[in-house]
């Protein structure tokens, strides 16, 4: 399964460590790029990505950012994903 997250801190991180050890394609992201992720990417296997990437890279797409920054989402972001795609 494809699986985008937007968030990689503890929870993130984790999902990402595990979703990939089970054999998922997970594309990861975070508010400072994907750059900033490369030791996690090497690590899990996940691929480092834009929010607007990840947004649109998956079957399911989990948000794993605090609720406080949830307004600093970019606007629209989840405009023109497929209507099957479950966001958590």
């Amino acid at each position: 399964m494809k699986i985008g997250i937007i968030g990689a801190g503890q929870i993130g991180g984790t999902l990402a460590r595990r979703l990939s050890g089970f054999g998922h394609e997970v594309s990861i992201a975070n508010s400072r790029g994907p750059a900033s992720l490369a030791a996690l990417a090497k690590e899990t296997g996940a691929k480092p990505v834009s929010v607007e990437q990840a947004a649109r890279s998956g079957d399911v797409v989990m948000v794993s950012i605090p609720m406080k920054n949830v307004a600093r989402l970019p606007s629209g972001l989840f405009d023109g994903v497929p209507e099957g795609v479950i966001v958590v």
